[in-house]
């Protein structure tokens, strides 16, 4: 199963059960600082409002900034009754410059949509 991401969202209606559980069990580990660009096909806009009239996308391409400068595709694959997103398909690498990837895909025609 390489480059296949499962995602799994649970939905708390009061979140101070699992915050209070965490400051007793967990430990923190370490403290990281990460910048991500979101960029958008000149084409294809990966951004759509769904079946249910919320905003969503089947697609992304990040450039991601901290400690190691990724570049990331990601597409999502969904149930084709409910539209529930089942699990993603991700390619990942290292960049060296992130600066001059960014440049790259603007000059391709690629808009940033998100920082």
């Amino acid at each position: 199963m390489e480059n296949i991401e499962i995602e799994i969202r649970i939905f708390l209606e009061d979140c101070g059960l699992i915050l209070n559980w965490l400051k007793t069990n967990a430990k923190l580990v370490k403290i990281s600082e990460q910048s991500d660009y979101y960029f958008e096909h000149p084409d294809r806009p990966f951004i759509y409002v769904d079946r249910q009239g919320e905003k969503n996308a089947d697609e992304w391409l990040r450039v991601r900034f901290g400690k190691n400068n990724e570049v990331c595709y990601k597409r999502w694959h969904r149930d084709a009754q409910t539209g529930k997103s089942l699990y993603a398909d991700e390619i990942e690498t290292s960049v060296q410059d992130g600066n001059k990837l960014i440049q790259i895909f603007e000059n391709l025609g690629y808009r940033k949509i998100s920082t």
